[in-house]
């Protein structure tokens, strides 16, 4: 009986780890059909996957890069790769990422104006480091926790980390995050989420959100970018079941450090913080 063929390793060498060792492309080959019949079997589950750029890349070093990140999180483990994709799968779709994709997406997420007590204290840069990977951009300070809607605030981040996600295509495996902890000029205030930056300033805000509005259980907010009203009160339930009740700080900071580990990883090449002082 002749062993199957396992195609080779288009792009061996990833995020610092040789793909062409020891059994490792058998392993990536065994991911790969896996993820044929995971795609194949969810299509009731998310028949828009074809359309979605992360689960549907178009190059074949793209469609293999994916594997990669999962394999790698789950330390070669090809049964708990499958599963992690299969449940980011579906949380792409319970989050409704197709609709960061749309005209308009970066203003309904972003901006106070349509996505009030987003916050959005870090952005990309647009620009590149030298070997071409994106670069994530923030400042601390000019995060205002008076007027963060906190679950705002992570639909924010969730498009802002997908965007940028979006850009890490062939060859580029990772992109990078700066954040600038120093205070702020006198009077600056933000411009994507525009009540943080100088707490002395007038336009400052010290409406307290989460306090007013009960912020901390409209969990809508997180999971659309559209009408909140929407979601179902039993999805609400689910997900507050599942998250929690939040407010700013390290709650969301919880949150969106789990989403991020689950869902995008292996993405992230290096965090640096610049102007840390000895509290930070």
């Amino acid at each position: 009986m002749e062993s199957q063929t396992v195609p080779p390793v288009l792009v061996p060498i990833f995020n610092d780890c040789d793909f062409n060792l020891s059994n490792r492309p058998i392993l990536l080959d065994q991911l790969r059909k896996r993820w044929n019949e995971i795609r194949s079997t969810s299509m009731t589950i998310y028949p828009d996957i074809n359309s979605d750029p992360i689960l549907t890349p178009n190059s074949p070093e793209d469609k293999e890069a994916l594997l990669k990140r999962y394999l790698l999180a789950e330390e070669f483990d090809v049964t708990k790769a499958a599963e992690r994709l299969l449940a980011t799968l579906k949380f792409r779709k319970r989050f409704n990422f197709l609709q960061f994709y749309l005209p308009g997406a970066g203003s309904k997420t972003l901006t106070d104006s349509e996505n009030p007590g987003a916050e959005a204290y870090f952005v990309d840069s647009c620009c590149v480091d030298k070997s071409g990977a994106p670069v994530l951009i923030g400042k601390m300070k000019l995060r205002s926790n008076d007027n963060m809607h906190p679950w705002a605030h992570l639909r924010a981040a969730l498009f802002i980390c997908e965007r940028l996600q979006a850009k890490c295509l062939h060859p580029i495996q990772q992109a990078s995050y700066i954040l600038d902890i120093s205070p702020c000029k006198p009077g600056v205030v933000g411009s994507f989420g525009p009540l943080g930056g100088d707490k002395t300033s007038p336009k400052y805000s010290k409406y307290n959100r989460t306090k007013e509005e009960n912020a901390s259980k409209d969990v809508a907010r997180f999971v659309t970018s559209e009408d909140p009203s929407s979601v179902s009160s039993e999805e609400i339930e689910s997900l507050l079941s599942e998250y929690g009740e939040t407010a700013p700080g390290l709650k969301v900071l919880r949150i969106a450090m789990k989403v991020l580990q689950e869902h995008y990883p292996e993405s992230l090449k290096k965090v640096v913080f610049v102007h840390s002082d000895v509290g930070f």
